[in-house]
């Protein structure tokens, strides 16, 4: 378990070793948490101003094949 703090709300969170993030965290992949609550708005917002749904992506990437994502023919 590790104590961090969300980078957005700077609210101070305890992650456990089931949270998605755990391993980026403890193995200094990343040092920027963000709380799930947080990530939710940002999500929403995002979608409302692109325009763009992520699940419509992952789609879309998994019709298009990883290659052509990558630019590789």
């Amino acid at each position: 378990m590790f104590d961090t703090t969300c980078m957005i709300c700077r609210k101070g969170f305890t992650i456990s070793n089931s949270d998605y993030l755990y391993q980026k965290i403890k193995y200094c992949e990343s040092k920027y948490y963000i709380c799930k609550w947080c990530n939710f708005f940002l999500q929403r917002d995002a979608i409302k101003t692109t325009g763009i749904d992520p699940d419509e992506l992952d789609g879309l990437i998994s019709l298009l094949g990883d290659s052509y994502i990558r630019g590789i023919p």
